[in-house]
This record gives C-alpha cells, structure tokens and sequence, in this order.
C-alpha cells in the first residue's frame, strides 16, 4: 500500500503525510482512495513544497506507465508519490522540501530503484546524489541517528560539580570540576589539574535537577580506571528504579536520578587516597552515539546499499577512508539498537535526512 500525498521531515526525521490517497497494486490493478487529513500543517508549512521533474533511463522507464518517489523510513524506501510517465520522464507536483527522495518502480516483487537518491533543499534545489568513486574522502562518525533532544534533558547538568574529600561526610569537600555546559548525549571528558589525594570521589547535582547521569568514570595519575564501594544518596525519583548503583553497570542507557531535586549525589569510596587526572561520564543518552566495543557497517546507496566494510569502535567515534562522495549513507550498529538514519556527508559533518 502507498501513502501519497504532501510530506514533510518533522522533528523526527520521520515523514508525515497530510493529505492525498492511498494507492494499492493488487493483481496489477491500480486503484485509489482518497483519505483525510492525518496531520495538519499551517499555510506556512504547507506552501514549503517544489514540483519535480525526474528523468528517467529510457531503458527502465520503457513499457512503464507509472513512477513512484519514496522516503526512507529507517528501514527501507517507501513510496508515497506516484506519476505517470510521458517521454521517459514523470512530474511531482507539490512535494516537501528539506527531504531526501528515491526514485522508483513497482511490481510484483517489490521496488525497483528508477535513478539515483535526490535532495529536495530548503530553497527548492535539486542535489542529485551519485557517488564519486573517483573523489574519495575520509569520514568521521559520531552517530547512526540524529540526536532530537533539545534543551532538557541537555541542561541537567549545568552547575553539577565533582568532588573529593577524605571524610565520607564530605566535610570540607574540594571541588575538582564545576560542569557548566549543555550535554549532546555523547560521553564527556574533564582533565583535571589538582594534584590531592582522595579517598571519596562524588558528583553532586545542581539543585533542581535530580542529580541526573548516566555513567561516572574517574581515572588515576597513570590512566587507570578507579574503583571502589559505592556511595550516594539511597533511592530514585519516584522509586523509578534510577538507583545510585546504575551509574556503575557500563549500560549508558541506565543511570541515577535522585529521589529529591536538591542535594542528590553519587560516587565512590576508594580502598586509598588517590589522585584524579581524569574524570569521563554520560549523561542523559539516546544510546545512538558510536560506543565502544559495539560492531558497526557503513553503507552507501549505488543502485542498492553497497557496504564499506565493518569496524569495531576503539573510541567514540568512526573513521572510514576511502568513502565515495555526493553519496547518501546508512550505518548500522551490528550489535544492538534499532533506530538509524540515513545522511550525507558535507563540511566534515554528517547531515540527517
């Protein structure tokens, strides 16, 4: 079945439609049916679309009568519009901007890639997206879906500070690091300049925010990961299970949120003194950043998705050589999740379509 009508790229990366038919092949009959409004955009929104005339490869387009565009939706191209073809080439008419379409024809098995992918930009230009075997580039990446969370959770914790004391009380704590920026769900690193020891180690969170963090990591002076007893304020946030200890189990995705808003903290109790070089924590995460240890495949589009081979994440970031450009990529994470995205590469930075 074909959704068709005017989409959009919401906040989501998704695409919604808003008005049109739902178009479905059955024995090789066409037929339609027109449905309602499933989401509203405002005149502004809605006058944000471009008429769109692909060509097509005479070879493929001959003794066809109907094209189709798609959209990705994280797992494989949908189409959403369909037109008929006259002189090997076939018109869309008011289709969104912003968004990353695919060409292609239907049958019995299924879709069939009728030209390369295109952007649709802001301004109503078309970019066509074929790879250059012949331009090759190097990428780094920091993600397989784009992150969608802005301002809160980002801001819980501005004002947090990392502390070390040589009482459990914390009686004249000292404070190693103030953290006074918004997060981007990837890890975070703090050198550390005082040269004390410490037994107790501890973040403490800034009042109003619960103490939120996902993972707290604190090295010595030769680079070695500390441990010890945990210790912190007892419970969570309305007894959600966001207990002090989840702050410790290497799970990103899990992490402490303290029962009150003010005061709430989280650390460690070493067997000795030591001092701290380092301090690495997560905080609030979607889980799609590049995590080490996970297995991840890129891929480009070519006619159908062409891998560039596997890697395991040393660090907390990729880098792939030899990638063809004006390309539109896809990578996987081999190990676990499900949410990906597919993006172009351009300045150095992965851009989400």
């Amino acid at each position: 079945m074909f959704a068709t009508g005017n989409y959009r790229r919401d906040a989501g990366t998704h695409y919604t439609a808003t008005t049109g038919t739902y178009l479905t092949a059955i024995t090789g009959i066409l037929y339609s049916a027109t449905v309602g409004t499933i989401t509203p955009l405002s005149s502004e929104e809605y006058s944000k679309t471009s008429n769109i005339k692909v060509i097509l490869d005479p070879k493929k387009a001959k003794k066809r009568h109907f094209a189709y565009l798609s959209v990705f939706d994280n797992k494989k191209w949908v189409p959403i519009f369909w037109g008929e073809i006259h002189s090997n080439s076939v018109i869309f008419n008011k289709m969104g901007r912003e968004v990353a379409y695919l060409p292609i024809y239907y049958n019995s098995t299924g879709n069939i890639p009728a030209g390369n992918p295109f952007l649709l930009s802001a301004s109503g230009e078309i970019k066509i997206l074929k790879p250059n075997a012949k331009k090759l580039q190097q990428v780094v990446l920091y993600r397989k879906y784009p992150y969608l969370f802005y301002g809160s959770p980002n801001d819980k914790m501005i004002g947090g500070r990392f502390q070390g004391a040589n009482n459990p009380d914390f009686v004249n704590a000292v404070d190693l690091y103030t953290f006074n920026s918004m997060t981007n769900a990837s890890f975070c690193d703090l050198e550390i300049e005082n040269n004390r020891r410490f037994k107790y180690l501890r973040y403490i969170g800034a009042d109003g925010k619960n103490c939120n963090i996902n993972e707290l990591m604190f090295y010595d002076e030769n680079g070695k990961e500390i441990t010890g007893s945990i210790i912190g304020t007892e419970g969570s946030c309305n007894d959600n299970g966001s207990t002090k200890e989840k702050v410790f189990d290497k799970n990103i995705l899990t992490g402490f949120e303290a029962p009150m808003p003010n005061g709430g903290w989280v650390g460690l109790k070493s067997q000795k003194a030591v001092r701290v070089s380092r301090i690495r924590f997560m905080p609030r995460t979607d889980g799609n950043i590049i995590e080490k240890g996970d297995s991840y495949e890129l891929v480009y589009w070519n006619n159908g998705w062409k891998s560039l081979g596997e890697q395991r994440a040393s660090a907390d970031s990729l880098v792939y050589n030899n990638v063809p450009s004006n390309a539109l990529y896809l990578l996987h994470n081999r190990t676990k999740g499900a949410d990906e995205r597919i993006f172009t590469y351009e300045k150095g930075k992965q851009v989400w379509w």
